[in-house]
């Protein structure tokens, strides 16, 4: 063993394979953050809310002012997208090895419940005989490449909240890249994040795609890039210069409670993004010791589910906020009894897809049967912070 320690040489595997780098990366532990994992769910719920409007009998300006208002609340995903990568991969993608298997678990994650919404989608334009843009036949091709985020469609489309689901996967795409530059910039790194921000508010504005806080399919990729490098810069403070940090619980869930409030009363965008970082750091800081409440199989199957919630909840809305509400008669007001079932049931939905279909696939497909991997036990849904994980 010894010996097989002191001859290893990583250019080897950068070069030939991932045999020796999978050695070097067995064992390592991370810790599963339950708060922070749970509220993950309460925000897919508080986007298909915003998102149930479009179903609601409200004046059109209004619904347009609240979905520009609560867009920017997307950021604590990403922030927290990048807390999560950083803590799992960022001190083992030092090879071409290490990028596929990375690459390999990420899609295996995302890309099931994700191609299995689009089908649907797909059905529900058939079946209703929609042929509005939403359902372009342009678009059926980025959407199975993932790259509808990156202004390569003329409008959202299919299952529209994907698009976030493009932008994380390029970031994923370009890990390496800013942890190599998070690391060489060192004590500068904080920097980073609003060098990105300009960077991207630069490119929006020559190419006139509007305002980079508020994009969606036209380049929500560039939009997702600041507060996924500002959560990797989150892990690194939490675990190095600040690792002995706690935040009270209860300053967690203010700043929880208040984000909706703040959206609406105006605050900018931007300024909203850099708050959604600020929560992911309070809400890892604030992690009790003993694992609490949040550790129960209650909340972790709906942590789980989260993933799952945000892709459902559009063909849900669809079937029960319009399809039913139509075929029954009832009157649009109806629509908002009927919120409360449509999260109901896709909460239900999305449970079972984790345990029988999304994790399930995952496993085999972030397995060595693809790929000469290392074997991996996962903790929570992969997403989150796990053990094991590559």
């Amino acid at each position: 063993m010894k010996k097989a320690l002191r001859t290893y040489n990583p250019l080897n595997s950068f070069i030939y394979g991932i045999e020796g780098a999978e050695n070097s990366v067995k064992g390592r532990e991370f810790r599963t953050f339950y708060l922070v994992n749970f509220y993950r769910y309460v925000g897919a719920v508080l986007v298909a809310i915003a998102h149930y409007t479009a179903y609601f009998p409200l004046e059109q300006n209004f619904r347009a002012h609240l979905f520009g208002a609560l867009h920017p609340l997307m950021g604590f995903f990403f922030a927290l997208s990048g807390f999560v990568i950083m803590h799992v991969y960022g001190g083992h993608i030092t090879s071409f090895a290490h990028y596929g298997v990375y690459l390999q678990k990420r899609l295996a994650r995302i890309y099931p419940i994700f191609i299995a919404t689009f089908m649907i989608s797909c059905v529900y334009a058939i079946y209703t005989h929609n042929h509005s843009d939403m359902f372009a036949p342009s678009a059926i091709l980025p959407n199975i490449l993932l790259i509808h985020a990156w202004n390569t469609t003329k409008m959202l489309t299919f299952d529209y909240p994907s698009w976030s689901v493009s932008a994380e996967m390029f970031v994923y795409l370009l890990f390496p890249v800013f942890l190599f530059m998070v690391d060489r910039m060192r004590a500068f790194a904080f920097a980073l994040p609003f060098i990105l921000a300009a960077v991207v508010a630069g490119v929006f504005f020559v190419f006139g795609l509007g305002n980079w806080v508020d994009a969606t399919f036209n380049g929500g990729c560039l939009m997702a890039t600041p507060s996924f490098v500002s959560g990797m810069i989150v892990q690194r403070l939490l675990t190095r210069n600040l690792a002995s940090f706690r935040a009270p619980a209860w300053v967690a869930h203010a700043m929880a409670l208040a984000t909706v409030p703040l959206a609406l009363a105006g605050v900018p965008g931007s300024i909203m993004l850099f708050y959604m970082t600020m929560l992911v750091f309070v809400m890892v800081a604030a992690e009790p010791e003993r694992p609490g409440l949040l550790s129960r199989p209650f909340a972790r199957n709906l942590a789980n589910a989260s993933y799952g919630f945000y892709l459902l909840h559009i063909p849900v809305a669809d079937i029960v906020l319009r399809s039913l509400v139509r075929r029954l008669s009832f009157p649009p007001a109806a629509t908002y009894a009927l919120a409360p079932v449509a999260i109901i049931v896709t909460t239900m939905l999305a449970v079972a897809s984790f345990r029988y279909f999304e994790d399930p696939l995952r496993r085999y497909l972030g397995s060595p049967i693809l790929r000469l991997a290392s074997k991996s036990r996962i903790i929570g849904d992969g997403k989150h912070l796990v053990k094991d994980a590559l």
